[in-house]
């Protein structure tokens, strides 16, 4: 029989260490609408989903970075980071189911002065 840790941890494929973000603030549109990001170049054809490392900050409270899978139009079912204060970053990671073409979309309010991405691994 198989542990909680086991079953929780099964099919998931370690990237390892990025040696750089994936997807720095200069490559995110930060405006508060839903926006595709294709994953496809780092996540292989046939994940369900994947483990997110997200970065944010912003000169006040109440701004927020969520993911959910790309074809999806609810917000019930997403992952979600708000700032808490101003100049005090929020970081960790947020798990997202992907499309089959690996996409996945993100929505960064406008008030954000800074959002990054790095891909932590994958689900099969």
């Amino acid at each position: 029989t198989a542990t909680v840790e086991e079953e929780a941890t099964a099919g998931f494929h370690d990237r390892g260490m990025a040696g750089a973000p994936d997807f720095p603030t200069a490559a995110l549109v930060l405006d508060g609408t839903w926006r595709r990001l294709d994953l496809q170049a780092i996540v292989p054809e046939g994940a369900q989903a994947v483990c997110m490392r997200v970065y944010i900050a912003a000169a006040g409270a109440g701004e927020s970075f969520a993911l959910r899978r790309a074809d999806g139009v609810l917000t019930a079912n997403l992952g979600r980071f708000f700032t808490q204060t101003g100049a005090a970053p929020f970081e960790g990671d947020l798990l997202v189911a992907c499309t089959a073409d690996c996409a996945v979309e993100y929505n960064g309010t406008a008030g954000l002065t800074d959002a990054v991405l790095t891909v932590r691994g994958w689900w099969t």
